[in-house]
């Protein structure tokens, strides 16, 4: 935990977590392994705005004072180029890209997990069904995937083991706790079924066999679907995003030579950087937002 975050709870962390706000927010925070309490999280994200709302507002003003210059921190809305490259434009843009990114991050990291836990299960779970078939207890089998080489889902091991070894819990209570918190819908469900095995008495062996197989076919279902989609997604990229571009850059130049320089109410020169700065960049968002939700379980 770095100074800063030690900083924005001390300023205003400590109330907003006293408050409740953002209690629903721990999950999330769990699920993304970082270690800090949604206060923290909350305070660190709206001071770190302020000091760059701050920082560039007194820039803006220093340069004017060094340099002389007459302008204002917001020019006439009637200006559209200068208000595109003005101080209150950017300040505008950084606030907005702030609030959406680092939401997106968060979502982005606990994606990136779920991922990686999937892509080691088949191969922990080869390992698993080899340690039950020499009579391992299931905290024995917790152990051996903990201390491999599984990434993420070794991480989520650990907890288990932790949350049994040095906080007494049983080892269906830490399951069940685990089963609330991983992002990951194969482990969860893996957990369910040991949880139920571990009432009935079944054969461990024999479960982590079955369900290596199943989770193998699922992914060889799941690659294909994926591989079928990305092309879809491409051709569409192609055919709407970059054939717009080029249609739309060769209109803002033919246009504004045939019609005089204007495009309906802009000049040729506006709609052309509206068109580049706002409308690709937009674009492009709106086209990634999209594979997001598409591909993301979880997003």
């Amino acid at each position: 935990m770095n100074s800063y975050a030690k900083f924005c709870y001390r300023v205003l962390g400590k109330h907003l977590d006293k408050s409740g706000v953002g209690a629903r927010l721990a999950d999330k925070l769990y699920q993304a392994d970082m270690d800090m309490s949604p206060g923290m999280f909350i305070s660190s994200w709206i001071v770190g705005v302020s000091i760059a709302v701050i920082v560039i507002v007194l820039s803006f003003f220093v340069l004017n004072l060094a340099l002389n210059l007459e302008m204002s921190l917001l020019p006439a809305f009637d200006d559209l180029t200068a208000l595109m490259f003005s101080p209150f434009f950017i300040l505008a843009t950084l606030i907005l890209v702030t609030v959406f990114a680092v939401p997106f991050s968060l979502t982005t990291k606990i994606q990136d997990k779920r991922m990686e836990i999937d892509r080691e299960l088949p191969f922990a779970l080869s390992h698993m069904s080899f340690t039950a078939s020499t009579g391992a207890a299931p905290i024995t089998i917790f152990k051996e995937i903990a201390n491999g080489r599984y990434g993420k889902l070794s991480d989520e091991f650990k907890k288990l083991e932790r949350m049994i070894e040095i906080e007494g819990a049983d080892v269906i209570a830490a399951m069940t706790d685990l089963v609330r918190k991983t992002p990951s819908a194969l482990l969860r469900s893996l957990l369910i079924d040991m949880t139920k095995l571990a009432h009935t008495g079944g054969n461990l062996e024999t479960y982590f066999y079955d369900r290596l197989t199943r989770v193998m076919d699922l992914k060889r279902q799941v690659q294909k679907e994926f591989a079928l989609s990305m092309s879809f997604y491409a051709e569409m990229y192609v055919s709407l995003i970059l054939m717009s571009t080029i249609i739309g850059i060769l209109f803002a130049v033919l246009g504004g030579m045939l019609m005089g320089g204007k495009i309906g109410p802009f000049s040729a020169e506006v709609f052309f950087y509206m068109f580049v700065y706002f409308v690709i960049p937009m674009a492009n968002v709106i086209f990634g937002v999209l594979l997001m939700l598409a591909f993301s379980r979880g997003g």
